[in-house]
């Protein structure tokens, strides 16, 4: 049986955390030791990360400053860095946008914009559709529809 006092699901946490070499690093930078966990995602975050997950309006809760139920907890361990990476970051490329430094908030926004918004790097063959977004244009590419707008009409 599992205990749930406060303090044994933050050991829990803290149990998984150590259990698996991603979830020592933040989820979506490169900063070591997260302190945060985004719930939405089931991942570990850094504090710069933790405040941008905020603005996309996606679950956060400091590790040992919060309050936890034990679905919380079934949920994390369900779930991991690793896990994440492997639904979200599925065909991503370190050469199409490298994984930013924490140090900087607006290329940290934009990577987790296109790694949970616009799910850029998702999983092919999975609950995100059967279409891939290397199917789409790029947005700063025009559409083949409208790429010969500009011609004059014959």
């Amino acid at each position: 049986m599992k205990k749930n006092t406060e303090k044994d699901l933050i050991d829990r946490i803290r149990a998984f955390q150590r259990s698996d070499k991603s979830n020592k690093k933040c989820a979506d930078c490169i900063e070591i030791g997260p302190t945060y966990i985004c719930l939405t995602f089931s991942t570990f975050v850094c504090t710069t990360c933790c405040g941008l997950h905020r603005e996309f309006s996606h679950k956060i809760k400091g590790i040992s400053v919060s309050k936890w139920t034990p679905e919380e907890i079934d949920e994390i361990e369900r779930g991991g860095n690793a896990k994440a990476a492997e639904k979200y970051l599925a065909r991503w490329d370190a050469r199409d946008f490298a994984e930013p430094d924490s140090s900087d908030p607006s290329r940290c926004r934009e990577f987790i914009r296109m790694k949970y918004v616009d799910k850029r790097w998702c999983e092919r063959d999975g609950n995100e559709g059967s279409r891939s977004r290397r199917d789409e244009p790029r947005r700063d590419e025009p559409r083949r529809d409208e790429s010969r707008r500009d011609e004059p009409r014959r």
